[in-house]
């Protein structure tokens, strides 16, 4: 039975020709949002605070070396004489996988707190910085 380009595909794909029985559309898209759930589960995001992440900071921030936006970022901390930790992600390996895991999709990626901010606004910092 021809499905269209897509399905067909997976339709003949190794996998389904491991299975006894013919698989029907049904249960190849059943098959397909159980291994998207279960991805999207497995890869959910952690939460863990910045005192979590080190004690010793109110915020951590993690950046890379060239990018602008983390530039405006560290001067905004310096300037507000925030405890503030850098995690660059380009320098340490652990940093990345720590970065990913929580859910980092661009830098800067800070936590202030406990409270997530992705990106550089300078209005959001003074916001965030104010609640610690």
């Amino acid at each position: 039975m021809r499905y269209g380009p897509l399905l067909d595909a997976l339709v003949a794909c190794p996998l389904a020709k491991a299975f006894p029985r013919k698989i029907t559309l049904n249960k190849l898209i059943l098959l397909i949002i159980i291994i998207v759930a279960g991805y999207q589960f497995v890869n959910k995001p952690i939460n863990l605070s910045a005192h979590e992440i080190d004690p010793s900071c109110d915020v951590v921030v993690f950046t890379t070396a060239r990018c602008p936006y983390c530039k405006k970022a560290r001067a905004f901390l310096n300037n507000e004489n925030i405890n503030w930790c850098e995690r660059d992600i380009n320098q340490n390996p652990e940093y990345r996988v720590m970065y990913t895991k929580l859910g980092g999709n661009g830098v800067p990626f800070a936590i202030f707190g406990s409270t997530k901010v992705h990106g550089y606004s300078k209005q959001t910092y003074q916001d965030e910085s104010n609640k610690i």
